[in-house]
């Protein structure tokens, strides 16, 4: 299949390739930007710019302007930068207006209006998928990034020590471990909510069916049978700077260096971000149960939980750091999106 795209776009390498996939990329976020302006506009029978719009110019123009560096065409750089100034302006302005109303009629007031404060999700899916594009863009320009990172845990003679550090591993298991107790509970609630017909834990069915939905579809399908085969990286223990037979590849290539279990993303911290989001989600339900100081310092050891696995798979060679960087923001934005299939959000959010 890639070796087909490549001639059918006239290219001769799997870098190529995905350098158009990304101007590609860049081209259908713009495209989308006006499909939101336009669905905006008809929702409110008047012209109106959703904050949305503003998130996917600056996810559109970061993309195209790191195609247009790579391309060295300083027409495209040049048009692509001053755009860039003007989205991020826009931005600044929205985030100033919201900050400054204070009172809840007011606040409730600017969140209805399309053309001024809109969907708050919407907003945090543009962040997203800026976000996405950036370390996308940031590895691709600089590879180095990603070699250097796994260096600094690599020695010629030894390999990889920390692959022999207890604590690391003991952390690995205990979030690795959580992360299977989550999905068990989650399971076992629907299936109790569906029998009993009542709310387990006074939790709604649907927020156990996030929880279930997220593991399954993150984890699951999104990383492990969809990018992992997709990408085909090979892990830093397979590639020729750290012993391998294998070459190096950027997470924006499409190559076939590994056939199963492979780098790019990782399995393990989509994971952990997946047993973060969770238990977050669940926190919220108890906050009120649990003192301040409680609540406070198991908010932020959940936090912890994505970070910790990256450091143990990145200094074991098991993956690079982009592998772990967009493994937390894919498992984010899918998180984002399940929470709106199931209406998890008030609709003052949505």
């Amino acid at each position: 299949m890639i070796a087909r795209l490549a001639a059918f776009f006239g290219v001769d390498s799997g870098l190529e390739l995905a350098w158009i996939g990304i101007g590609l990329s860049g081209q259908l976020l713009f495209s989308a930007r006006f499909i939101l302006q336009w669905i905006a506009s008809e929702r409110a029978r008047r012209s109106v710019i959703p904050v949305a719009f503003w998130y996917f110019s600056l996810a559109g123009g970061i993309t195209l302007l790191a195609y247009a560096i790579y391309r060295r065409d300083p027409v495209f750089m040049l048009g692509q930068s001053l755009g860039l100034v003007i989205y991020l302006r826009n931005i600044s302005l929205i985030r100033r207006t919201a900050r400054q109303v204070s009172d809840l009629t007011a606040t409730q007031s600017v969140a209805s209006s399309p053309g001024l404060m809109p969907l708050k999700v919407g907003a945090a899916a543009g962040m997203l998928i800026v976000a996405i594009s950036f370390a996308f863009s940031l590895f691709a320009i600089f590879p180095h990034l990603d070699l250097k990172t796994t260096a600094w845990f690599y020695q010629i003679d030894e390999g990889f020590p920390a692959n022999h550090d207890v604590w690391l591993n003991y952390a690995r298991v205990v979030v690795w471990s959580g992360s299977q107790a989550m999905f068990a509970i989650a399971l076992t609630a629907i299936v109790t909510s569906v029998l009993l017909r009542r709310a387990v834990a006074n939790i709604r069915l649907r927020v156990w069916t996030f929880i279930l939905c997220l593991y399954a579809l993150g984890p699951g399908v999104m990383v492990e049978l969809i990018i992992k085969p997709l990408w085909g990286r090979a892990r830093p223990t397979s590639t020729a700077p750290f012993g391998g037979d294998q070459p190096f590849s950027l997470p924006i290539e499409f190559v076939d260096h590994c056939s199963w279990n492979c780098s790019f993303v990782s399995g393990e911290v989509s994971g952990a971000t997946a047993l973060m989001i969770s238990l977050l989600v669940l926190l919220a339900h108890f906050s009120s149960t649990l003192s301040p100081i409680v609540f406070k310092t198991i908010v932020v050891v959940t936090l912890l939980f994505p970070f910790i696995v990256a450091l143990q798979r990145i200094s074991t060679g098991r993956h690079f750091l982009s592998d772990t960087v967009l493994a937390m923001m894919f498992t984010l934005l899918l998180a984002l999106g399940l929470a709106v299939a199931l209406r998890l959000f008030p609709k003052k959010c949505t």
